[in-house]
């Protein structure tokens, strides 16, 4: 088959002339729905790569730490954002303007396009395994689902019973075994009643010997055999039939008279004729522990991969409540860091369901809110407590990451892979390519001036403490780019005067020297005291700033690369508001602990030898430096992330005439060729590449933006990488109990 495939492959390469070139079609890429200069500027940089036969990693020189000040400790971000000086008076008109700061001019972001098979991917492997080793349970399962009727007879089955006892040397991992006790903590789920029925049958099934229960509508069963997922996993499609008064068995005779289909559910529940159970005394045999707990297992993982399976990862319930991360982030809105709109990027046609979830979770928040109060000015509030038409009310945004944020999948030589129909394969370019939405956002919100980055699966609650965590950050954040638009502005009008006047090449503004002294208050004390001691302070003042006095201020907080050398006095200031103009960015990051693996900020060396402060992956590194900075008890001692601002706009002071335009930062300013992974995979069977950026190195580094580490506390950062991390998981538990009710 491997054969054909290349041979088919070879064939389209030669029938086309471009492609056996290694060109890309043009027409093909736009009928697939790609952006052709996209594709083809992925296209260059992997032929490069490949012709080089080099690496995209980045060489790791070092590790951003509290000590070195390329990580800002939280106590120090604290006194930054409450002010020491302050009065009561002015830190409460502070904290006012901040508030209508946040639901004027802030936007949340938030990427969902994760898939849910990544979530389940230790429950894929366990199912794997155990179908390996003894298919029988696998095959049942199936059947049951589909609603297919067994040709088995008792006799071949009595005879395949033993090798249930292969069940027993199945290994079961840690995080497996405690899967049946968490689904026990979601009992009033639909989830629960599914897995608990399928559990019994199979033990009944295995222990009996018997099959005759299944009682399945031919007519239901050929129509679920061309059923597609989506519906099989469709909940007007499970129907559970608990605590009824009725048979089994005439429940299905009465389902069969009215038309309806026999879910196998309903089937599994009745109970076999007199006949078959005598029969089947002689098959029957106890399961011992282990194997009952391994079938439970089965069962418990097997529900919830039919269940969720391509399903994205937002819409999954993470609560006993049946709450999916979606609900939860809405809730978290309205409580944490009010914004003047919320973006959610739903994945490829999956707008519907996003937008349906957000309308279900509405009416469900004005139902369960512990205050309804707290809803006014918001989307949610009911109709009686709405704003009136004039003023300006949240929303929530569904925007897709569409085939336009997509790339082509590569052979290994540099030519595009095709379909069985000769179309390109297109792939996920990575959630880098989500930059090109900011442009859109910002020209369709006006007002917006930055965006606050969060992940869906990191759950955090509501608790005034979450609260206060974040709003500090968020208050460093809009300080330090309040300076920044000061001190972007007055370079700028700087720079004229000094361009008539080579021999001026101070800046003389005092307040200039106080945002500087302002901004110092964020680099180690000892460091502070050596960039800027008082006597410089003093004469700054005096005098006027110098080129290198501006840049080694700032060049400490931002790391930026060296003043050049051999420039005018002209020249050291344009290149100053060089610098200046980047977007700044502020990346909260928790500290590591033991058992911690991942990428995180580091201090990375790039091809022409610069070094850069950025927020590197782990792919991104090489197996050494991966091992030896992110790896457990690695000497990184931040990782992750766990929430990010960024500029959406920047010099809005410089624009007097209309201050709320500014500069919208383009994706093209933080493209960049060293920031980029080539991705290796496996694609029917044969090697393929393709070009995958990663958003928070992007908008992280150095080399591209003014970004800052800054350290938050670890109560907000709650993950969920596997399903495993939401069982057993309540609203109490997550910390939403101050906002919502629990349901009885």
């Amino acid at each position: 088959m491997l054969l054909q495939g290349s041979a088919r492959h070879s064939r389209l390469c030669l029938d086309s002339g471009a492609m056996a070139t290694g060109d890309i079609n043009r027409e093909q890429v736009i009928r697939a729905g790609l952006n052709y200069e996209r594709v083809q500027s992925h296209q260059e940089r992997i032929l490069e790569v490949l012709s080089s036969g080099r690496e995209t990693t980045l060489p790791v020189v070092g590790a951003c730490t509290t000590s070195n000040g390329a990580v800002i400790p939280w106590k120090t971000l604290i006194r930054f954002a409450e002010g020491e000086r302050l009065t009561t008076a002015q830190r409460r008109a502070r904290r006012a303007a901040f508030h209508y700061w946040c639901r004027q001019h802030l936007g949340t972001f938030i990427p969902a396009a994760g898939a849910a098979s990544r979530f389940m991917a230790s429950l894929e492997r366990f199912i794997q395994d155990v179908n390996q080793q003894v298919p029988e349970v696998g095959e049942c399962c199936r059947r049951w689902y589909r609603n297919e009727q067994s040709s088995e007879n008792i006799a071949n089955r009595s005879k395949r019973l033993d090798s249930l006892s292969a069940l027993a040397t199945v290994q079961l991992a840690s995080d497996i075994k405690v899967i049946p006790q968490l689904l026990e903590d979601w009992k009033k789920t639909e989830i629960f009643k599914e897995y608990e029925v399928l559990s019994h049958a199979l033990e009944t099934y295995f222990a009996d010997g018997r099959e005759t229960e299944l009682q399945v509508n031919s007519e239901a069963a050929a129509k679920n055999q061309i059923t597609s997922q989506d519906h099989l996993l469709d909940n007007a499609h499970w129907r559970i039939h608990w605590d009824t008064e009725i048979s089994a068995n005439s429940r299905a005779d009465h389902d069969k008279q009215a038309g309806r289909d026999v879910h196998w559910l309903d089937a599994l529940q009745s109970q076999p004729p007199a006949e078959a159970r005598s029969q089947n005394k002689r098959l029957r045999r106890d399961l011992t522990e282990k194997e009952k707990l391994g079938l439970r297992c089965y069962a418990s993982a097997f529900v919830l991969i039919e269940k969720y399976r391509g399903h994205p990862k937002a819409l999954v319930p993470t609560t006993g409540e049946g709450d999916s991360f979606l609900f939860l982030k809405l809730v978290e809105q309205i409580a944490l860091l009010p914004s003047a709109i919320s973006v959610y990027v739903a994945p490829f046609q999956q707008t519907g369901k996003f937008k349906t979830e957000i309308e279900y979770g509405r009416q469900k928040i004005i139902r369960q809110a512990q205050n309804v109060f707290d809803l006014g000015g918001t989307q949610f509030a009911p109709d009686w407590l709405k704003p009136a038409p004039q003023n300006h009310t949240a929303q929530s945004v569904v925007l897709e990451q569409g085939l336009d944020l997509c790339t082509l999948r590569f052979n290994e030589d540099g030519t595009p892979v095709s379909n069985d129909d000769g179309s390109y394969s297109s792939v996920a370019a990575g959630h880098g390519e989500l930059l090109n939405l900011f442009p859109d956002i910002a020209a369709q919100w006006p007002n917006l001036e930055c965006l606050h980055i969060r992940n869906i699966d990191n759950v955090v609650g509501t608790q005034q403490e979450r609260q206060q965590e974040l709003c500090a950050v968020a208050e460093t954040f809009r300080l330090l780019r309040d300076t920044l638009e000061f001190l972007r502005a007055e370079v700028e009008d700087f720079l004229p005067h000094c361009r008539a006047s080579n021999n001026n090449d101070k800046l003389k503004n005092d307040q200039v020297v106080t945002a500087l002294k302002f901004l110092s208050q964020l680099i180690p004390g000892t460091a502070q005291n050596q960039i800027f001691p008082a006597a410089v302070e003093s004469e700054a003042r005096i005098q006027g700033l110098t080129a290198e006095i501006f840049q080694r201020v700032l060049s400490n907080l931002f790391h930026w690369q060296p003043l050049p050398e051999k420039l005018t006095l002209f020249s050291k200031w344009d290149w100053l508001q060089q610098q200046l103009s980047r977007p700044l960015s502020v990346f909260g990051v928790v500290r590591k602990e033991i058992g911690d693996v991942g990428g995180g900020p580091v201090f990375a060396q790039l091809p022409d030898g610069k070094h850069v402060k950025i927020c590197l992956e782990m792919p991104h590194a090489s197996k050494e430096d991966a091992q030896e900075y992110f790896g457990n008890k690695g000497r990184a001692t931040h990782f992750n992330p766990v929430l990010v601002f960024f500029e959406l706009r920047t010099h809005q002071r410089s624009h007097t005439a209309s201050p709320r335009s500014g500069r919208i930062v383009q994706p093209s300013q933080l493209f960049d060729e060293h920031f980029w992974l080539l991705a290796r995979k496996d694609f029917l069977g044969r090697k393929v590449c393709y070009h995958e950026t990663v958003l928070y190195e992007l908008i992280g580094n150095s080399a591209r933006t003014n970004v800052l580490f800054v350290e938050v506390p670890r109560t907000l950062f709650r993950p969920h990488k596997t399903l495993l991390d939401s069982l057993g998981q309540d609203r109490r538990s997550y910390g939403f109990d101050e906002t919502l009710k629990g349901e009885d």
